[in-house]
């Protein structure tokens, strides 16, 4: 008897629960299983997943591409985790319908290498010679003075390492002026050698950003009758907050009144999962 009736289970016609794709069907463990005949047609019934994307140029376009009436973008300014994401089904706003918060796009904050360089250099100090190195390495992220400037005084600064100084004076033109001994090597004549009391550099902190310009002040330190050099990259917050207003703004521009200052639900609790 229990054969017979394993047999009429397996038997037994498929339920209809969406017409066309979702069917219940006995598992031949006297339960059901749900088939989704989505997977074999040629297309999704609707499109699902996130999109990642790198500038906001690209984030627009994939947007515009998808967007409905009910779309939303929501923005996330924590300079410590920045995040843009649009949920391009959300709920239709005034209409009572849900929508399913599963097809979205977002844009990605991604921290620059030279950023993270300069950065994480800052406030650390360097013997010459690893001073003039590091400057040459990164000589292209420094707009002012020139790149090739910095260049010749880290390169001074490195044939001077042996050598003593005996003074510094603070010039009007902000500048420090230190002046060494009679034995300095015959490439510099004997001759003060000027090194500036700050620098700008020209780097973006975010991919997808336009340069910034940002000032490092510049710091020596006497010992032993060497010296050391430390740079100090000012307020860094300041520049990683500009880098999210620059992308947000693009984005404000364009779909200002689908903007929301906030995080998005989940996909499983838009449909209560």
């Amino acid at each position: 008897m229990s054969a017979v009736i394993d047999a009429a289970a397996l038997a037994a016609a498929p339920k209809t629960l969406e017409r066309g794709r979702l069917y219940a069907v006995p598992d031949g463990a006297g339960g059901l299983e749900v088939v989704d005949l989505e997977r074999y047609g040629e297309t999704p019934s609707r499109m699902r997943g996130t999109v990642v994307t790198r500038d906001a140029q690209s984030f627009l376009k994939y947007f515009a591409d998808h967007v409905m009436d009910w779309s939303r973008i929501y923005v996330d300014r924590n300079p410590d985790k920045p995040h843009i994401e649009a949920v391009l089904d959300a709920h239709a706003s005034g209409e009572g319908r849900a929508g399913r918060h599963e097809h979205r796009v977002a844009l990605e904050f991604r921290v620059t290498p030279e950023w993270n360089i300069w950065l994480g250099h800052s406030g650390k100090a360097m013997a010459q010679g690893v001073f003039a190195e590091f400057v040459e390495d990164n000589v292209k992220d420094i707009a002012e003075p020139s790149g090739a400037t910095m260049l010749e005084i880290a390169q001074h600064m490195q044939a001077a390492k042996d050598t003593t100084f005996q003074s510094a004076v603070r010039l009007h033109d902000g500048q420090v002026r230190f002046t060494h001994a009679e034995n300095l090597t015959s490439s510099y004549g004997g001759g003060p050698l000027a090194v500036p009391q700050k620098f700008i550099l020209g780097i973006a902190p975010f991919e997808g950003n336009a340069p910034f310009r940002i000032e490092a002040r510049f710091r020596w330190r006497f010992a032993d009758g060497r010296l050391s050099f430390m740079y100090v990259v000012q307020r860094p917050s300041d520049v990683v907050k500009a880098g999210i207003a620059e992308f947000v703004d693009a984005i404000a521009e364009a779909r200002a009144g689908m903007i929301l200052y906030g995080t998005p639900m989940t996909a499983a609790a838009a449909i209560g999962g």
